[in-house]
């Protein structure tokens, strides 16, 4: 769950629930990379690194508690690096804790405002704590960076569906569908709604 950079080395997508896990989406990193963001100093750069690799080896282990102790600590040393705040808002989502992992994805953003894992990721953290509008911001701006994406596109009509809003849900819901390669998953997509919508069916049952 952290990021994929030279201090941390896999990358795995937070879900926006299961309808973005059917949807695949090609590799969303941040622009940096785990490149020397360019500010403060190169030496303190690579110490918080080094932090930041014990911390890995943690959070592999599902210690987040200690992790987050060196999360901080590189973030101490050096605190703008915006794959840092991710990783650090990575362990916090996954001890549990989506006050400090908002604030953290948060500040990813504010040192890298595209940073679609960090939106990606956000998005997450407002559906598990049922933030509708919040989520719906993370997933316009998601799809401002990949217009195309059916993972975007469809989540994004289920979030406005849930709102009572269903001309808009259903927008989405077409732009995800008429992409050729997500008939399937558009299929799966509808099923699930249904499924998970007792009183709207036959709302859902509109886009199809």
């Amino acid at each position: 769950m952290r990021s994929q950079s030279n201090c941390a080395v896999n990358l795995v997508h937070f879900g926006l629930g299961l309808l973005l896990v059917i949807a695949s989406q090609e590799p969303a990193f941040s622009d940096s990379q785990g490149k020397f963001p360019g500010k403060g100093s190169l030496s303190d750069y690579n110490k918080a690194c080094s932090v930041v690799s014990e911390a890995n080896k943690l959070a592999d282990k599902e210690d987040y508690k200690r992790a987050l102790e060196l999360d901080r600590q590189a973030i101490s040393i050096y605190p703008y690096d915006s794959l840092m705040y991710f990783d650090m808002g990575a362990d916090n989502k996954n001890s549990g804790n989506m006050v400090d992992a908002i604030k953290a994805f948060e500040q990813a953003i504010a040192l890298e405002p595209n940073f679609e894992d960090a939106w990606q990721a956000l998005a997450g953290c407002y559906e598990h704590v049922t933030n509708l509008s919040q989520q719906e911001k993370c997933l316009r701006k998601l799809i401002s960076l990949k217009p195309k994406a059916f993972g975007y596109l469809s989540t994004l009509g289920d979030v406005l569906r849930k709102q009572g809003r269903f001309e808009e849900a259903r927008e989405y819901l077409i732009q995800a569908k008429s992409l050729p390669a997500e008939q399937k998953s558009y299929k799966l997509l509808t099923r699930i709604m249904k499924l998970n919508d007792i009183h709207h069916t036959e709302a859902v049952n509109y886009y199809e």
